[in-house]
This record gives structure tokens, C-alpha cells and sequence, in this order.
């Protein structure tokens, strides 16, 4: 009986149409287990042979009984459907012959149901007869339709579908809620969108009740004049609204018709204005102000604005996105003038794609690409000649062809803007992230604006247009200083004339043990190629597979190699490499080093780069050899005043892709590919980008081995950045001094490990010179290069003649048993086989710290900066050469203080040489004798009259007060006041 009452409400209910398989499905599915016939859908049994036994005859009885229920499975599900479909489905012999025909034919997540429900979603409209609570569940249930058939929509698109789906006369409200970034995901936008629809009713209703009272006030007006009132002036509502409507019935005879009757808010027949329950239209009248409140000031958009102009005579943009087909025009062959006299140049023409909210795309051709433009325009001659129709309406436009609605616009800030989808593609998965100039600027590695303005100008840089870079701090850091320039004769084809050079030893040694770099740059297209060293011996083999290299790609063969007169390039081993080849040599005139001006340039470019980059970053300094390489690769994908486009696009034939450069030193998470963790473990790392990848097309970062054990570089592709966090290893410092030092003499390779110390060979005079006498190259091709006033990177290997030495095995020994090392850093120091005496050492100078009362941890107040500190290492030693002790000194960075607020005066009081002659005068004539004292730690008793405020020691961090820093209470080394 139960059973036959769920059939019964069930044939009252929705049947399966085709279009509702999904919830029918899930209707079904319910009913046949509370049938117990759900199974049938599932099985299929057969009928079994005739016999007498007794398991014949309970296999025909099992037969049976299945049968029954198989019929009512297939009863149930006809009954379930409407009666067109009945008759295509009742030759099915089996319940499950007939549900896998219906999940055949309506389910399943072919193709064409999944471009269907996508389409349905994208183009879904609110319908007029539906409240907003109503289209906001409508719009949850395709949602969910597309969840089903394995279409996940992310949050940001469910908000766009939403925003879109609203009717024409929320235009308002769908600009407000599409800079809302506040608004996260579906249920926020409903909650909006729910509050904006309450509102509009709250005020419909108010504005109703408003009327009626008026109207009801002027009817009892009316009646007290010719009567006097029945009730002692009453006021109240109730009897004045019968009295009204039973005088409006005798007088226009009964309800209305109003089938007539338009509505002057929706333009919909059947009902009045004030009936009308859609949102009240906004009327704009030009011949008066408009005085409104907005809740949002909207002063930038996030996708662009196509602004629909009858004057203009044709279509302009100035975006580079949206081209299908762009070809460039020479520079200014063609510009745009507007109505102020002013100019825009014109870069290039093409195909655009505009991607329109109604789901179409309207193709526009010969569109001009100009940057310069505030706006882009949408030319009506362009569209009439090609046979559309625009039709304007009150505050909207309607775009058609052949009577087909292609677009829709509405008027702002009375200009016609284009009604387009929110991205730069009209497909509803695509998404845009425009990225400012400051952005680009750190990922470029800090180049100049003009090369950024080119790149955006080429539409390199994505979305934008005009580069507006502010003062960069890093910039002034790493590049304060003139930029020389020279002509010369240029090269016609890659490996015409190649610049080489090397820079270095550099004060600070890198993380891998480099402590020069070699540079290779083509004349031609000025594409450069880096080599990091850690002995100028190795300059050889670098130039070997800068050859193979270069010569394997380029199909053509090294003619000219010119560089100065290092050792490197004079040995026999080079010279007779040269010769081999056929490569010409052009050597610089000794002491002139701007005949080498390319690769000078260069060289003093990649430290500025760096220099730069390490400013904003915090990594340690010996990281510059990571910092250079990201530099080197940079440099040749950005455009290069020498050349009219890239080096890169010079030297591989084809543009370069900058949408994968990162800025250097930036935090990223690495996607972990080893599942050791289990499946609660982390799927990322955190990790720091310090080099692109020369092998492969990854990035290289630098962080905790997974398996603890330190720190390791990996390589992936996989990573996700977060370019305005800049991580700390714990030992970084501000401290730019990267320059080269003085070279003593020529670099061997080490004996040892790389971490061993490199042996100082002394040449022996007696050894001839066989190119002491040689002549100069001719050096025709290079023309004197105009010489300015700057400064210019002045080679200090020297110019020592080259010398051929017989090295003997105690020369070598005695090499390898120099003096003690001193570690440039507390990190070198404590990993030293002398670490116990650097800690102890370093403790001594905290604790004489501490007993003078130097400083106390305070917050640092704000605008105020701190200064920079470290650790100055020494090794003391005897007369005899025996080491005494280690000596470990904190100082200052007084370099950084700024006069009149940190210090005034600097000079200290000195003893005068007469006053000394005197005593020692003295001392010799009475016979008297001389001691010599040395008060310790002389500097920390001179108290301090500035407030100056430093960072806590490197390594020595209080635990739980690292943000503090120290205020300074009495003087120490490095301050400029100190010896005051």
C-alpha cells in the first residue's frame, strides 16, 4: 500500500522531459531502493531450462519471482516519464535495458551536454518573473549540474557568472560589484546581490505607501470641504482607503483592463510603473546635475574599455592582448589627432578580438594599436561599412547584423562603453592578472625605463600599456653613477667580432667559489654569454665551449675576437687556440681600456643589475654569482640601445617570452613530486628563486633539503611565487661593497678543495718572453671612441709580461702551507677547523660588550633606521710567526649614519708629534724609563650624546626579540664619532 502511495505522488509530480534527467535520475534511484527494485537496474537474469528436478524448480520459481519485479521496475519507470517518451521506451525487455538507454541518451558527460550546460551557464539571464532569491538558487543548481559532470568552476568564475546573469537595469550595481574585491566567492556576491534586491523592494514599497497616503489625504481633503467629517477629524487610514476605492469602483465601473497597458520601468506589457517589481530605472537628464552619493569611487578598471564613438574613423586600442593578426608599421608612418590637437603614433594594425557579454565575438579589422590612447574606440563608420546596425535606446545600445543581436552597451559618464566579459578572452575560464610597472621592473632586474617603455610599446609586458616607474631605492643603490657612450664600427652578422673580458678577483668570494666572471658578447646583436670563475686559468676552457657553442648554432665561424691585454688572453695555450681557428685578434693599446668599451659596459652593467637586485633582496652577498647570471640572462631578452631589437631576437631569429621571469630573490613554493611524506605530508616547499635554469625551462631554488641536512638548489617549473616577499637566510645583509680588488699576480688552480687556500705563484725574471717582442695587432677596425667624462672600469689584473715558470715541489708546498686563513664571515669561522677558538673569541667581545653596558634592546621608533653591524675576524701572531691568539671585534657600520641626526662632528682629539718629541726628550736625558700601556676596549667608555639605534650582532640574536635592536649607550668601533 505504501509503495502504490509513492507511485501515485510521484506520477503527480515533474516527469522526466529530457531536460531534468539529472534530478529524475536522483528521484528514481530513491523510489526503486525503497522498492527494493533497484538491483533490477543492474542484473539481468535469464530464463532457465526446463527439468524436473528440484533445482529446476526452484530456478524457475527464482525466475519468476525476478521477473515480477523486473516488470514493476519497468512500470515505475514509464509511469516516471512524460508521455512522449513512453512509446521510444517500451520495447525495452528489461528494467536495465531501459535505465541504460535513458542514461544513454540524457546523461552521461558527452560533448555536446557538456558545451551545453556551459553555454546555458554562460548566457543565463535573470528572468523577469523570478525573484532574485529564485535566480540566485537556479544559478546554484547549474553550478552544481556542472560540478556533476566533472566541470569544476573556480570561485572567481561563479562570481563573474552571477555578476553577469543580473538584468540590464542593474548596470550600476554590476560595475560596483565587479571592483568589489571584498567579494570572494559565490555565497558573497548572493549575499550582495540578495541585500541590493531587499533594498530595491524596501524602497518600492516605501515610494507605494507614499503615494497612497497623499492620494488618500487629498480625497479627505475633499470630503471635509463639502461635509463635515462623520468622525471627529479622524485621520485614520482605513476608512479613507474604503471610501476611495468604493468611489473609484462607481466611477470607472469595475477592475481595468490592462493587458494594454506598457510599463514605463521594464517596457513589458500587462502592468503599471508602480506595479512594476523590477529595479527602478535611472533616468539622466543632460540639461541638469546630477546629484548622487557613491558608495565606491571607481577610478581604474580591470579589463578594458571599448567606448563606442560615431566620430572616430577607425577602430582604435591600446591594447596589444586582443590581436589575432598584428603586423608592425615603420615608426611614424602613421599617427592618430583627436580633437584637442593633440597626437598619438600608431604601432601596428591588425585583427582584434572583442569578446562581448552576449557570448559572441565581433572581429574587428585594420584596428590601430596606439599605447598612447587614453581609451579604446569602437568606430560606428567601420561597423556600418561592414553591414552592422547600431541602434541607440534611452541609455543603451543594441549592436546587430541581419537582424541577429550581436552586442549589447550602456552609457556612462555619458560615453557609450561596449558590454564585454571580464577577461581578455571570451571563454569563461580564462583569467587576466594585470601587473604594474614596479612589478615588471623588479622581475626585469631593475632595467631602465626606456627599455621598459620599448617592451611595452611591443606589447611584451601583457596589459600594460604606459610604464610609470616611481623612484626606485634598489635602483639608486646599485646604478648611481653617469652612463659613458662611443661610437664604433659595428659588426654586420652574428660572430663577426666578438667582446670578451674579464672582471675581477671580487672583494667577496661566491657561494660556489667564483671570485671572477668571464663575458663573451657578439658585436652583431650584442647577445652576451656569462662564465663564473674561480681561477682566471679556466678562461681557456670557457672560450672552448663559447666557440662550440656559438659556432654549432649559428652555422658560422669566429672572426675577430677583441679584448685587453690580461695574462689570460696572452698565453701560449690561447694564442695558439686563435691561430688554430682562424680567429683575428684586437688588443686594446695598453692603458686604454675604453678601446674595450663593449665588454667594460657590460661588465659594469651586470654589477649595477646586481647591485640592484641584492638591495631588494635578502640574501647574503655571496650570492652575486646567482644574481649575475639572472642578470646575464635578462640582458639579453630586454632591448639594448647598440641594437635596434633584442639580442635575443637578433641572435635566435624570434621574440623573447617575458612572462616567466620572476623577481630575483623572491619567495616561491616548489610543488614537492615525492610523496614520502604520506598524503598529509606538504605537496610545496617554501623556497628562494635565485637563477633561471641554463639546462632546462625551470627555475632554480634555493632552500631546506626535505630531508633536513641544509640547505639545496632544485629545479622545477612547478613553482608558485610570491614576488612582494623577499625571505631572509638569517645572515643577510645591506652590505653593497661588490667591487673588484687589486690582483697580486696570476691564480693557478688550487691544490686542494675548492675551500682550500689558492697559491700565489712569484714569476721568476729570468725566464724569457717570447711575445715581449712581438708586434701590435692591427686594429684598424676600431675607431677612437669619443671619451667622456665618467667613469670608466679601469682593468686591474696589470699588464705584466707573460712569463713561462718552472715550479719546484717545495715552491709548492710551501704555497699550500701559508698562513693561517681569517674567514671573512662568523659563518666561515664557526665551520672552520678552528671553530672553538672563533667562538671563543666571539663570546669575549659580547662579554666585554655586556660589562660596559654598550646597549639595550629597544623597539625601533618609527622613522628611524638602524644601522648595520659585523664581525671583523683576525688572527694575532708572535714574533716568531706562532699564533697568539683570535681576535673577534663587532663593528659598526658607520658609513650609514647620517650627519646631523646620527653624529655631527667626527675629528678626535690626537697627541702632537712635538709634545711626544718632547717626552722622549726628556725621557732620554734624566734616564728614566719608558713604559708602554693599552687600555682595552678604549672606545666603549666614550659615552654617546646622539640617540643612534643598531642591529643586533650577526648570529647573536636575542631568541623571541629578534625585531629588536640595540640603542646605543657609549661608542663603539666604526662609529664616525667614535674616537671622540
Amino acid at each position: 500500500m505504501a509503495t502504490k502511495n509513492i507511485i501515485a505522488d510521484l506520477n503527480k509530480g515533474e516527469k522526466l522531459t529530457g531536460t531534468n534527467y539529472d534530478i529524475w535520475h536522483k528521484k528514481m534511484t530513491f523510489l526503486l531502493n525503497e522498492q527494493e527494485l533497484f538491483e533490477h537496474l543492474t542484473t539481468i537474469m535469464t530464463r532457465p531450462p526446463e527439468g524436473n528436478t528440484a533445482q529446476s524448480r526452484r530456478d524457475l520459481e527464482a525466475f519468476e519471482t525476478w521477473s515480477k519485479k523486473d516488470r514493476c521496475a519497468r512500470f515505475t519507470l514509464l509511469s516516471c516519464m512524460h508521455d512522449d517518451l513512453i512509446g521510444a521506451y517500451e520495447h525495452c525487455a528489461t528494467a536495465k535495458e531501459m535505465w541504460d538507454q535513458l542514461r544513454f541518451d540524457f546523461g552521461g558527460t558527452s560533448i555536446t551536454r557538456l558545451r551545453s550546460l556551459v553555454l546555458k551557464f554562460e548566457m543565463y539571464k535573470k528572468d523577469p518573473k523570478n525573484s532574485m532569491t529564485e535566480h540566485l538558487r537556479i544559478m546554484s543548481a547549474m553550478i552544481r549540474d556542472l560540478k556533476n559532470v566533472e566541470v569544476a568552476l573556480s570561485d572567481e568564475q561563479q562570481v563573474q557568472a552571477v555578476i553577469r546573469s543580473l538584468p540590464d537595469s542593474w548596470v550600476n550595481m554590476r560595475q560596483i560589484l565587479t571592483h568589489n574585491e571584498n567579494i570572494k566567492n559565490f555565497a558573497d556576491v548572493s549575499r550582495h546581490v540578495e541585500l541590493e534586491a531587499e533594498r530595491e523592494e524596501a524602497i518600492r514599497v516605501t515610494a507605494l505607501f507614499a503615494q497612497g497616503g497623499k492620494r488618500h489625504g487629498h480625497w479627505s481633503k475633499r470630503k471635509n470641504k463639502g461635509k463635515s467629517s462623520t468622525k471627529e477629524g479622524s485621520s485614520s487610514l482605513g476608512p479613507r482607503v474604503g471610501r476611495v476605492s468604493k468611489r473609484r469602483r462607481g466611477k470607472r465601473g469595475g477592475k481595468k483592463d490592462k493587458t494594454k497597458v506598457k510599463s514605463y520601468n521594464c517596457q513589458k506589457m500587462g502592468h503599471f510603473a508602480r506595479e512594476c517589481t523590477e529595479p527602478k530605472q535611472v533616468s539622466i537628464s543632460t540639461s541638469s546635475s546630477i546629484i548622487c552619493v557613491c558608495s565606491n569611487v571607481l577610478v581604474a578598471h580591470t579589463f578594458p574599455m571599448w567606448i563606442v564613438d560615431s566620430g572616430a574613423t577607425r577602430h582604435v586600442t591600446r591594447d596589444r592582448g586582443g590581436f589575432v593578426d598584428y603586423r608592425r608599421i615603420p615608426a611614424g608612418s602613421q599617427r592618430i589627432y583627436m580633437g584637442n590637437d593633440s597626437s598619438e603614433e600608431v604601432l601596428g594594425v591588425g585583427c582584434y578580438q572583442l569578446p562581448l557579454r552576449t557570448g559572441r565575438t565581433l572581429l574587428l579589422y585594420d584596428v590601430m594599436y596606439a599605447p598612447g590612447v587614453q581609451y579604446n574606440l569602437l568606430s560606428v563608420l567601420s561597423l556600418i561599412t561592414l553591414g552592422y546596425c547600431i541602434n541607440f535606446k534611452n541609455s543603451s545600445l543594441e549592436i546587430t547584423l541581419d537582424d541577429i543581436i550581436i552586442g549589447h552597451g550602456n552609457l556612462c559618464n555619458n560615453l557609450f562603453n561596449m558590454d564585454l566579459v571580464d577577461s581578455d578572452s571570451s571563454s569563461l575560464f580564462v583569467n587576466t592578472n594585470d601587473i604594474d610597472s614596479v612589478t615588471w621592473h623588479a622581475r626585469l632586474g631593475h632595467i631602465g625605463q626606456d627599455r621598459m617603455t620599448r617592451l611595452a610599446r611591443e606589447g611584451l609586458l601583457g596589459p600594460l600599456a604606459k610604464v610609470n616607474l616611481p623612484i626606485c631605492e634598489p635602483c639608486l643603490a646599485g646604478k648611481a653613477s653617469r652612463k659613458p657612450f662611443g661610437k664604433a664600427i659595428r659588426a654586420t652578422h652574428p660572430l663577426e667580432l666578438v667582446h670578451s673580458d674579464i672582471c675581477g678577483p671580487m672583494n667577496v668570494k661566491a657561494r660556489h667559489g667564483a671570485i671572477y666572471f668571464l663575458t663573451f658578447i657578439d658585436d652583431y646583436s650584442r647577445f652576451g654569454q656569462v662564465f663564473l670563475l674561480a681561477h682566471r686559468s679556466e678562461a681557456l676552457d670557457c672560450f672552448k665551449r663559447f666557440i662550440a657553442e656559438s659556432e654549432n648554432q649559428k652555422g658560422r665561424n669566429l672572426k675577430i675576437l677583441q679584448t685587453d691585454r690580461g695574462r689570460e688572453y696572452l698565453s701560449a695555450q690561447f694564442n695558439k687556440l686563435c691561430e688554430l681557428k682562424g680567429i683575428k685578434r684586437q688588443l686594446t693599446i695598453p692603458y686604454t681600456p675604453q678601446q674595450n668599451g663593449v665588454a667594460e659596459r657590460r661588465n659594469r652593467t651586470l654589477l649595477d643589475m646586481v647591485r640592484s637586485m641584492m638591495a631588494q633582496a635578502n640574501l647574503p652577498i655571496s650570492f652575486w654569482g646567482d644574481a649575475l647570471l639572472t642578470a646575464a640572462y635578462i640582458l639579453n631578452k630586454v632591448p639594448s640601445q647598440s641594437v635596434l631589437s633584442t639580442p635575443y631576437e637578433l641572435w635566435n631569429n624570434r621574440e623573447p617570452n617575458l612572462n616567466h621571469l620572476r623577481p630575483w630573490g623572491a619567495a616561491g613554493y616548489v610543488h614537492s613530486t615525492s610523496h614520502k611524506f604520506g598524503k598529509l605530508g606538504p605537496r610545496a616547499r617554501k623556497h628562494i628563486f635565485i637563477r633561471y635554469s641554463d639546462s632546462s625551462k625551470g627555475y632554480v631554488m634555493y632552500g631546506e633539503h626535505p630531508d633536513g641536512g641544509g640547505m639545496t638548489e632544485v629545479e622545477s617549473r612547478d613553482v608558485i611565487f610570491l614576488e612582494n616577499e623577499y625571505p631572509s637566510l638569517g645572515e643577510t645583509s645591506k652590505n653593497l661593497d661588490l667591487f673588484e680588488s687589486e690582483d697580486s699576480g696570476s691564480i693557478l688552480p688550487s691544490l686542494g678543495k675548492g675551500g682550500e687556500n689558492i697559491p700565489y705563484l712569484i714569476a721568476n725574471d729570468n725566464m724569457s718572453d717570447p711575445q715581449s717582442s712581438g708586434s701590435i695587432p692591427d686594429n684598424k677596425s676600431v675607431s677612437p671612441q669619443n671619451i667622456q667624462d665618467s667613469q670608466v672600469r679601469k682593468s686591474k689584473r696589470g699588464n705584466i709580461p707573460l712569463r713561462h715558470f718552472e715550479i719546484e715541489g717545495n715552491q709548492i708546498l710551501m704555497c699550500a702551507i701559508s698562513s693561517e686563513y681569517e674567514p671573512a664571515s662568523i659563518r666561515e669561522a664557526l665551520s672552520s677547523q678552528a671553530s672553538d677558538e672563533w667562538q671563543v673569541a666571539l663570546q669575549e667581545e659580547l662579554d666585554s660588550m655586556a660589562k660596559n653596558n654598550v646597549w639595550e634592546l629597544v623597539d625601533l621608533p618609527p622613522g628611524r633606521k638602524a644601522i648595520g653591524n659585523k664581525w671583523v675576524l683576525k688572527i694575532k701572531h708572535q714574533a716568531d710567526g706562532s699564533i697568539d691568539k683570535y681576535k673577534a671585534r663587532l663593528v659598526a657600520k658607520g658609513y650609514t649614519q647620517m650627519q646631523g641626526i646620527d653624529y655631527e662632528d667626527t675629528f678626535s682629539p690626537v697627541v702632537r708629534i712635538a709634545s711626544l718629541r718632547l717626552i722622549l726628550a726628556i725621557v732620554a736625558q734624566r734616564d728614566l724609563e719608558l713604559y708602554q700601556m693599552d687600555v682595552k676596549t678604549a672606545f666603549l667608555n666614550g659615552e654617546l650624546d646622539k640617540e643612534i639605534y643598531m642591529t643586533q650582532p650577526e648570529g647573536f640574536e636575542v631568541k623571541g626579540q629578534e625585531r629588536k635592536v640595540c640603542r646605543l649607550k657609549r661608542s663603539i668601533y666604526g662609529l664616525k664619532q667614535a674616537s671622540r
